[in-house]
């Protein structure tokens, strides 16, 4: 099989462009849940504590969407 420099097998570009459009759905989805939550509970500010408890799925998505 054919590596790229990286020695990683080459990725299809319709499978880039889904982990592209995915990662943009998922960014967008954290944000707004984290302006909702600031927007709701403007006393407590939760935005950093939503962070810390979305970091963990955060960095699987981007550690399995890595090519």
């Amino acid at each position: 099989m054919d590596r790229g420099a990286g020695g990683a097998a080459p990725v299809d570009p319709s499978v880039q462009r889904l982990v592209g459009f995915t990662n943009g759905v998922v960014a967008i989805a954290i944000t707004l849940v984290a302006l909702i939550v600031t927007v709701l509970f403007p006393a407590t500010s939760l935005y950093p504590l939503v962070l810390i408890v979305l970091a963990r799925p955060i960095k699987w998505l981007a550690l399995r969407g890595a090519p």
